[in-house]
């Protein structure tokens, strides 16, 4: 009969046994094992996105402001008029964001401010920082990002005088037009420090379990029984799990 050598059956030791199974007991070995270089880089990943975000971090100003666009045919009803508007609205909008537009918009706005030390401190009107949004019913919401709050304004109203000028020459209803249903637009900022912060966690983290993994899977020590099971062949009865203790 074949003979097998107990050990007290700890519950470190039950633990240990159960965790040796399943791929979610090897993540958690594997968090236990690099835990601290995980931990540290993420705490430099973090502290490199604050440094970041002190030194690169701007405010954006975003001015806000809607129009209704509506186009007329004289002496027809209503109803024939906004069926006509509706019609109109994905024709206008692929218009006005089109470059050769964004090109009349900065001639107008150029015009207006060429000399001044608004334009030549923040430069004339950038497509990328142009906004349209278009929702429910004849409502057309222009906005205009820009790091100063008067150019983002400025920039804004050009803007929406060019798209006035524009529409007219476009559309073959006998009245177009863009008025407007805001005196003055609507002010928003942001600013980019939180960027840099998040930036700096992931980038930590994602680094930290890069190396870690890196480690991992270069490292070819027997560090648990299944390791020593693979190596040998052999079945693992028991084992002793602090020696210390």
């Amino acid at each position: 009969m074949e003979e097998t050598l107990k050990i007290n059956n700890t519950p470190a030791l039950n633990t240990e046994e159960r965790e040796e199974n399943g791929s979610i007991a090897a993540i958690l070995r594997f968090l236990r094992r690099f835990i601290v270089l995980i931990v540290v880089l993420t705490v430099l990943g973090t502290a490199a996105g604050f440094g970041m975000g002190f030194m690169k971090s701007k405010t954006v100003y975003t001015q806000s402001k809607s129009v209704i666009f509506i186009a007329r045919i004289d002496g027809k009803a209503m109803s024939t008029n906004i069926s006509l508007t509706n019609k109109y609205i994905p024709t206008v909008k692929g218009e006005i964001t089109m470059p050769i537009f964004i090109s009349r918009a900065n001639k107008i706005y150029e015009s207006r401010f060429d000399g001044t030390t608004q334009y030549s401190t923040y430069g004339g009107i950038s497509a990328g920082s142009i906004g349209i949004k278009t929702g429910d019913g004849l409502v057309f919401t222009f906005s205009y990002s820009d790091l100063d709050s008067q150019a983002a304004a400025d920039k804004l109203d050009a803007f929406i005088d060019a798209a006035k000028i524009e529409i007219q020459g476009l559309l073959t209803a006998d009245n177009a037009e863009f008025v407007s249903i805001q005196r003055e637009p609507t002010l928003s900022s942001s600013n980019g420090f939180i960027k840099y912060v998040i930036l700096g966690v992931l980038g930590g983290l994602v680094a930290g379990l890069a190396i870690a993994f890196l480690i991992y899977i270069l490292d070819n020590t027997v560090s648990s029984k299944s390791d020593l099971e693979q190596l040998t062949g052999a079945t693992v009865v028991a084992y002793i799990d602090d020696v210390a203790q």
